[in-house]
């Protein structure tokens, strides 16, 4: 049985959603940088004009999300890079991508499927080898 999280008014939250918030400050943290991924020139002046939330950037956390996402299959990083880093919506991303809006729908949840296994994959500890070697002699 799998426990859901609940917001403390009663909603029921997502449990991946702490995926997307890494992959937001991911996006942020790229934009901060001079990787050459950059905001789309044909949403810019909208952003600029709009109120920015904040987005708590954590280097260590944005490092690993980022190693998470280059393992990811192209696709799927190029929706990374049009969602969150150029801040693309969905119908931008299925009219570059020549896809339709639930393809990207289904991308993104892939993404986000991918980066969360990737990252629970590196908290897991791995055990030595040694403790289950018998190496002791007889």
């Amino acid at each position: 049985m799998t426990i859901k999280r609940i917001k403390s008014n009663g909603v029921k939250r997502d449990p991946n959603a702490w995926v997307v918030d890494r992959l937001l400050a991911w996006g942020k943290w790229n934009q901060l940088s001079d990787n050459g991924y950059g905001r789309s020139s044909l949403v810019f002046d909208e952003i600029r004009s709009a109120p920015q939330p904040f987005v708590p950037i954590f280097g260590i956390e944005c490092e690993q999300t980022e190693r998470a996402v280059s393992k990811q299959l192209r696709m799927l990083r190029e929706v990374a890079i049009l969602m969150y880093v150029q801040e693309c919506d969905q119908v931008t991303i299925s009219k570059k991508l020549k896809i339709s809006d639930r393809h990207v729908r289904n991308l993104h949840e892939a993404l986000v499927n991918g980066v969360k296994f990737y990252i629970e994959a590196q908290r897991a500890r791995v055990p030595c080898a040694h403790r289950f070697s018998n190496t002791s002699a007889a």
